[in-house]
This record gives structure tokens, sequence and C-alpha cells, in this order.
């Protein structure tokens, strides 16, 4: 075993060796430092932890020309105390080698790729390869990616209760080219989870593979069909419950644009068997699917959208009843011809919920404007309005009214300058059951920009809370922040905020407190 890894040793020096004497000097390295350092301080009962916490984080890029490509290598490294971002000290977040020339892309690392849907999306710790032919038509393009699935890299070395499993992963993509809109996709994915090594338990892991064909046909300017489906076969899948199983899923979408152009329909029908598992994709089992966008401009200032949207579960009769969904809406929009800079926005939504024991109906209505004068004046009125009826259980029937109003000025200044205030009020009124519950909030926000580089705001954020037999609570915010520009670029940049939250709750000082805060943030680039 020794003398394979000195082999393997000797064979990495000596391609390190070669790189290097191919390097050029105008290889660059660049990056960025950022982070934070924050105090909060709090009397009473908050769930934000007392005391200083910070944040630093590193990237790092080192790229330049090599062997008529490119090549470079990406690192991002963070290290903090926050546990709200995470439970470890320091480590390293992101690790990316790359070379790419006029055919070949070739990653390892930190690798990503997206290709059939149904059969798989994502990230791996391992290794990518991607080739695109220069032509245009009659072409054929690859992709592949291997490697492990692990959100961390320290999970590549020691357990982690949330990562139980090695995950390797391999999937492979063939694309063809005919002409301008026109190709097909052939794409392969397996996968198989092993324990982790440090892992003592004795549960299997599972192994399974999905075969899929995506594409689009472009038959002329007016009508193009895309479509994909997936063949999958998963053998004692645990996380999904599953037995040795294959079954299939399809979704076809017809896009069309008819001869008169300011309509235009798409529709889209997906039917995914009850068993169907994607072992690497992401698809939602025993759905059938049926949907439809109409738009319609009917002139400069008016233009409207209907949608129709059914699905259901239960395609094999097994689960004895059948949950069916029924989607309404309807968008129209106006844009007075005689108030230049404004629109009015209308939008009603009907959704219903029928079929095991899930009988429900909720029908909205949202209605805003808009309108901005030339002189730095904005205002925006809108209102909502929700209707639930819950046939099964009748206290979750709920009525919900909104109603929201801004007033805004920004007054421009010499030497990319300005300044700005804007004013919001709300309301909102909940009934359910008979029980009202009314909520007001304000904010009113001011800034001042001074030459692109000095900036500085104020803020004040209320909300009171009034609700039927509870007792009524208050929380305001107050806020200033400001950010300095180091350089004319913004590649240095230094941000302070500071913040006072008041939180009352009548009749319980128990739940009541005062949170202080002060962040000092900053980012570097070189």
């Amino acid at each position: 075993m020794k003398k394979y890894i000195n082999l393997s040793l000797i064979t990495l020096v000596s391609t390190m060796g070669a790189s290097t004497f191919k390097l050029e000097e105008s290889w660059k390295l660049e990056g960025r430092l950022s982070g934070y350092f924050q105090h909060i301080d709090v009397e009473g009962q908050s769930n934000n932890t007392e005391g200083l916490t910070q944040s630093q984080e590193l990237n790092l890029n080192y790229h330049g020309p090599l062997y008529e490509g490119n090549a470079g290598v990406r690192v991002k490294a963070r290290a903090t105390n926050d546990d709200r971002i995470q439970d470890n000290m320091a480590e390293i977040q992101y690790f990316n080698g790359h070379y790419t020339n006029k055919y070949w892309k070739h990653e390892i690392g930190d690798v990503a790729a997206s290709m059939n849907p149904y059969v798989y999306g994502g990230s791996l710790k391992g290794f990518k390869t991607v080739y695109k032919s220069d032509k245009k038509e009659n072409k054929w393009d690859y992709k592949f990616i291997l490697g492990v699935k692990k959100s961390q890299w320290r999970e590549t070395y020691q357990t982690v209760e949330s990562e139980p499993l090695d995950t390797y992963t391999a999937a492979f993509e063939a694309k063809y080219t005919y002409e301008r809109a026109k190709e097909i996709n052939l794409s392969v994915v397996t996968l198989k989870d092993d324990l982790s090594s440090a892992d003592s338990s004795s549960a299997p892991g599972s192994k399974g593979l999905t075969f899929g064909v995506d594409g689009k046909w472009r038959f002329n300017k007016y009508i193009t069909l895309k479509g994909r489906t997936a063949v999958s076969h998963s053998t004692d899948d645990l996380r999904a419950g599953k037995e040795s199983k294959t079954k299939t899923a399809i979704l076809v979408r017809l896009l069309t644009r008819p001869v008169l152009s300011s309509v235009k329909s798409n529709f889209l029908y997906q039917r995914i068997a009850p068993d169907f598992v994607s072992v690497a994709g992401s698809a939602n089992s025993d759905n059938e699917k049926v949907e439809n966008m109409t738009t319609w401009r009917i002139n400069k200032q008016l233009s409207s959208k209907l949608s129709f949207k059914y699905d259901r579960d239960n395609l094999n009769g097994s689960l004895g009843d059948t949950q069916n969904t029924y989607y309404e809406a309807v968008n129209i929009t106006y844009k007075p011809e005689f108030l230049k800079r404004s629109n009015i926005d209308l939008r009603f939504t009907n959704k219903d919920v029928r079929g095991r024991g899930s009988d429900n109906n909720r029908y909205t209505i949202d209605l805003s404007g808009n309108y901005r004068t030339t002189s730095g004046f904005r205002y925006s009125l809108a209102y909502n309005f929700s209707d639930l009826k819950d046939y099964v259980t009748t206290t979750s029937s709920q009525k919900i009214n909104n109603i929201r109003f801004t007033l805004g000025y920004k007054k421009k200044l010499e030497n990319d300058s300005f300044y700005r205030i804007t004013t919001s009020l709300d309301a909102q009124n909940v009934n359910q059951s008979g029980n009202s519950q009314e909520k007001f909030g304000l904010k009113v926000d001011a800034g001042y920009q001074y030459n692109k580089k000095l900036s500085m705001d104020l803020s004040y954020i209320s909300r009171n809370t009034y609700i039927d037999n509870a007792d009524d609570t208050t929380n305001s915010t107050y806020q200033f922040r400001t950010t300095y520009r180091l350089d004319d670029k913004g590649k240095q940049i230094v941000r302070l905020l500071v913040e006072k939250q008041v939180y009352d709750v009548e009749h319980s000082s128990l739940s009541s407190y005062n949170e202080h805060k002060g962040k000092l943030s900053y980012v570097y680039n070189f």
C-alpha cells in the first residue's frame, strides 16, 4: 500500500511542478474578506443570545492562463462563534479547482450540475467535466459529475448526526442540438448509500438508478413543445420507505403564440407514478397535474393574465379517497395614459381542496395602486381580503382584511447625493370563529447619501396587536445604519448598525423585554 501511496505522491508533485513551469506572470490572486462583530444586551425574556459574537469569511480566487485555456482555484472559509450560523468554530465551506479551454471544462472539489429535474440536480464533493462543441447546429454536448453528497467538508472525515450516510452519486447527460430551439437531452444517474466510515450503526444503505429524456422542439414561431420523462428503479431506499420498484414520471409543456401577437397561452401536463422515487432529482410522487396560463395584452394600458391549475393524487386508488385541488387566478393591470408612471393591479384567486378530510376553500382579492411624480413623490395604496372556509374544522375558518398606505419622497442633489423619507401605515383585522384580532403598524424610514461614499439611515417600526381574550402586545424597533465606502469603486466598505427593540406584553412583565444591539461589519476586496 505504501508503494502505491508514494507513487501517487510522486505523480502529484510532478504534476504540480509541470503546472508551475507553465504558469505565466498574468496569474492573479483576487479575494474578499468580510465579517462582523455584534454585541447584544437583553433585559427580560428574549430568544437572542447575549454577549459578543463574530463571524469572519475569506474568499480567495487564484486564476490565470494555462495550456491554451484558463485555470484557477477558489476557496471559501469561515470562522465564527455565532451558533445561529453554524456549530463549528472554523471550517472550509467551499473549494473548487477548475480548468477551461475551448471545448472542455473540468472541476474538482465542490461541483454542481443541473439536468433533467426528474433525474439530477444538486451539488457534490467530487469531480465534474463538461464538453461543449463549437458548432451551432447538429452537435453533441456532454456533462458528467461524480462524487459524494455532503453539505460540509468536515462531513467527509467525521460523522455528523444529520448525515449518517455517505451518498455516492454519478450522473451523465448527453445533449443533442439539431438546430436553434430544437434539442433533446439523455441523462442517467446512479446512487448508492453507504454507512459513514465512522458510523457504528448496522442499518443498510440504498441504491437506485434513474434514466430520463427531456428536450424542446420549436415547430415554428407560434408553437414550442417542451417535455421530460424519467424511469426510476430503487432498492432498499430507507429514506423514502420504498421497496424495489420501477416507476415512471412525465411532464409535457406546450407553449403557444397565436397569430394574434397580444395573446399567449401555455399548457402543462405532469404525471408522476405513486411509487416513483427520484433518487437524486426532485419530484413529488403520486401526482397528476394540469395547468394553463393565458396572457392577453388588450392595449398599451390594459393587460390580463388567467391561470388554471388542477392536480390530484391517489393515482392507483390505494389511498381510498382522492384529494382534488382546483386553483383559478385572474390578474388585471391598468396603466392610465393620463397618469404617467402609475399602475393599478387587481388580482382574484380561488383555491378549492376536496377529499381525504381536507375540504376547504380560500378566496382572495388583491387591489393595489402606485403613482410616482417627476418631483420625487411616490404614493402606494394596497388592500387585501382573504376568506378561508374549512368545511371539516369550522373553527379554522377565518376572514382577513389588510390595508397599507405608503408615502415616499426622494430628492436628488449634486455630486450623486440625495435624501429620502418613506412612511408606511398598515392595518389588519382577523376574524376567526367569532374572535377578533387587530394589528396596526407604522414604519418611518429616512436616509441621506453623500457622493456615493457615505450613507446614513434612520428607521422606526412599531406594531400593536389587540386580541380578544388575550394580552395586547406592542413591538417597537429603533434603528440607525451607516455605510462608508473607502474607495470610489466600493471594494472596501464599513457598516455600522445600532438597534433597540422593545417588546411589551400587557399584564405580563415576564414576557416583555428590551434588546440593545450593536453591529460593525466590513467588506474588503483585493
